[in-house]
């Protein structure tokens, strides 16, 4: 088990990307074969009972760097053999910018390709999001798809997705596409990067709402408030000390490392979820919600109400039937 309360090393790099992690690894074992060679020369007393009283801490720290070598060597196997850099690559892409000939190029050519089924469909999803109005290429990425021999009702969480959380049903600017300044703004802040790391460019939508919050300029008409002792003053125009974000529904880990890397900034942000979930938890779930919407018009006709919630993992499982 591995913890940030009993190991430095995974406290000090628990937030990293797998490039950094990979980095801070190797300069960790070479600081610890240096300090073996150093203490191999021993040519008087006060040597050897310096050898002797470091030891245990050598000891402690060989064990300590072997597990994260080898934690390390079986990601670095996983990230091979399913060509993620490749797929996150292209996410990152899609994420932070748009550029729909693109990106509908390269996610064709790893459509083509031997890469896992279940990052070929989150692509496509992801690709959906961002080009909803372009059905013309949902229907050749669907088809795709199909040729690749995924079942209709995993080709299917396409459409389900975009009636779940397509333009018409989302608030906020996802993509920061809403405006024509919004645009300029992302490719302006884009063009001023040295080398942006392509694998951390996307970043996760409530930095915006908490620097809006922060700023007091987070829209009421999306996110109500309510004034406490400050009955003069507008919620909009009071600065925040603390905040507490819950997302019903369940929040990400790159949620938590974004919430993690403010707080170090001097923010004071708590937050929770009903669940921590990743793209295959919450595709699980895509598809109970949308069975059990059939269901339930099949009984009692149409209906407007309903959502999609995490109650439990029971969705997880279902996904990996396929």
């Amino acid at each position: 088990m591995i913890s940030q309360h009993n190991d430095p090393f995974f406290a000090g790099h628990l937030n990293e990307d797998f490039g950094q992690l990979a980095e801070a690894v190797k300069r960790e074992l070479e600081e610890y074969s240096s300090t073996r060679t150093k203490n191999q020369k021993i040519d008087s007393i006060e040597a050897m009972q310096a050898v002797l009283d470091s030891m245990p801490e050598l000891k402690r720290k060989s064990v300590n760097i072997s597990k994260h070598v080898t934690l390390t060597g079986e990601i670095s196997k996983l990230v091979g053999e399913r060509n993620l850099m490749e797929v996150s690559r292209l996410e990152q892409e899609i994420s932070a910018k748009e550029n729909k000939g693109e990106h509908f190029k390269a996610l064709m050519e790893i459509l083509s390709q031997n890469y896992d089924k279940f990052d070929k469909l989150r692509l496509v999803l992801l690709y959906s999001l961002r080009y909803e109005h372009d059905t013309a290429s949902l229907y050749m990425l669907k088809e795709k798809l199909k040729g690749q021999g995924l079942p209709q009702e995993l080709i299917d969480l396409v459409d389900h997705l975009l009636k779940y959380a397509g333009k018409h049903e989302r608030i906020g600017d996802l993509f920061a596409d809403r405006n024509i300044m919004n645009k300029f703004t992302s490719k302006f802040k884009n063009a001023l990067k040295d080398v942006p790391n392509v694998f951390t460019q996307h970043e996760p939508y409530i930095c915006s709402l908490i620097d809006a919050l922060n700023k007091s300029k987070l829209k009421e008409t999306e996110f109500a408030s309510k004034v406490g002792f400050h009955q003069n003053e507008r919620p909009s125009e009071i600065k925040p000390t603390e905040i507490i974000i819950f997302i019903v529904g369940g929040a990400t880990y790159e949620e938590a490392k974004a919430v993690a890397e403010l707080n170090k900034k001097g923010y004071n942000i708590v937050l929770g979820g009903t669940n921590i979930i990743n793209s295959k938890l919450f595709l699980g779930e895509l598809i109970e919600f949308e069975k059990e919407h059939r269901d339930h018009e099949s009984f009692s006709g149409p209906s407007s109400t309903g959502g999609l919630t995490t109650k439990n993992p029971k969705g997880y499982g279902k996904l990996e039937e396929y």
